[in-house]
């Protein structure tokens, strides 16, 4: 008979925790009863986990600056407060899109300039901090460099249909790329651009008209059509000691004579992460006016010169080291130097207290020649996080 009540106790204690575990998990709050396999509104996740990163708009769309119904524009800026939107975030990459229509009419048509084509719009690129500790962060980008120095970021570039010199209404939508966070290191968020050190970061873009992409004709454009959008991917919650103070740069190199050692110094406290030439005769991407390169500092010769060696750089980057993924990317005109070896600070060149050295051997032929430096450096672990303490 004890057995008998023992065991009819056990099914009743039983049938109470039961009962009790249907009504815990029936009348849990919505959060814990989050299973894989059932779709959940975004608001349940939001209210337990904050986004770890967001691609978003990270700047007040505004429209195109350039104004007038003419063939020959005056160039204009538009400026981008980045501060507000991205507050205290760390901004990885963006892009700066143009995007809408250009209305053309008459019968003058022009002829190609050589830049850009619609790209070339866009004249120049500043991004500028407050405070600023010596560097402009982006400092007279052009979209021409920018889109070359993708194709050995990401092994491609993004470029847009040309737009010709007839009348009629042009379809706009083309984007500059802006990078911070150098993909290729090995602590590649150190690279990226910490908001929570700055008080301001005004984006200052000097944008052209008609003559940047036709010479001659009368056609008129009227570009009240077009806006201008800046997106980015900003990361939230980034834990890390310091990240580098970055700069990027382009610097132009008139070429009006054959040189056999045509130095650029570049100035000490910097950690130098690469150097892109641009060789160009009138607009045009050539490959007869740099002979050989010379990358020296510290004493110690980076590059070595010789045996023409920019003639082996493209051959070197499609086969060899796998930077460029698209067989239909041309390298005229284009050399890359990656100077951070296996993506390390302490195996890039020792230019924080020497500088940098570059020496060119050019040809001078004719028109118009120069070579555009575009440079990316830092001074590294120069924003402690302590500091925003």
């Amino acid at each position: 008979m004890k057995k008998g009540k023992r065991y009819v106790g056990l099914v009743v204690l039983g049938i109470v925790f039961a009962v009790v575990g249907w009504a815990l998990v029936n009348n849990a709050p919505v959060n814990h009863r989050v299973q894989s396999d059932l779709p959940v509104a975004p608001m349940a996740f939001a209210q337990v986990l904050p986004a770890l990163w967001g691609w978003k708009k990270i700047a007040e769309s505004k429209s195109y600056p350039v104004v007038g119904v003419t063939s020959t524009h005056t160039s204009a800026e538009r400026t981008f407060d980045l501060k507000e939107r991205v507050g205290d975030g760390v901004l990885t990459e963006a892009f700066l899109r143009v995007v809408g229509t250009i209305v053309a009419a008459g019968a003058g048509v022009g002829a190609a300039s050589g830049i850009e084509n619609p790209e070339g719009l866009v004249e120049e690129i500043y991004l500028k901090l407050k405070p600023d500790h010596g560097v402009i962060c982006k400092n007279r980008l052009t979209a021409r460099a920018s889109i070359s120095q993708e194709i050995f970021d990401i092994g491609n570039s993004i470029r847009e249909t040309d737009i010709t010199d007839a009348a009629g209404n042009k379809a706009i939508d083309f984007a500059i790329p802006l990078r911070f966070a150098e993909y290729r290191a090995a602590a590649p968020i150190e690279h990226a651009l910490p908001m929570a050190f700055f008080k301001e970061a005004t984006l200052k873009v000097k944008c052209g008209g008609r003559q940047r992409l036709f010479t001659g004709g009368t056609n008129t454009y009227d570009f009240s059509g077009l806006n201008m959008e800046v997106w980015g991917i900003v990361e939230e919650g980034v834990q890390i000691p310091a990240f580098h103070l970055k700069e990027e740069f382009e610097e132009v190199v008139d070429v009006t004579a054959s040189k056999k050692d045509r130095t650029i110094d570049l100035e000490p406290g910097y950690v130098y992460e690469s150097i892109l030439l641009l060789a160009e005769r009138d607009n045009v991407l050539v490959d007869d006016i740099v002979n050989d390169v010379a990358l020296i500092s510290g004493g110690r010769a980076w590059v070595l010169r010789g045996d023409d060696n920019v003639k082996t750089l493209g051959g070197m980057t499609r086969k060899w080291n796998r930077r460029m993924a698209v067989a239909s990317e041309t390298l005229t005109g284009l050399y890359n130097f990656p100077l951070m070896r296996n993506g390390m600070i302490s195996r890039a060149p020792d230019a924080v207290k020497n500088g940098l050295q570059l020496i060119l051997d050019v040809t001078r032929t004719s028109g118009v020649e120069n070579v555009t430096m575009r440079v990316r450096r830092f001074k590294p672990q120069f924003l402690q996080m302590a500091k925003t303490a």
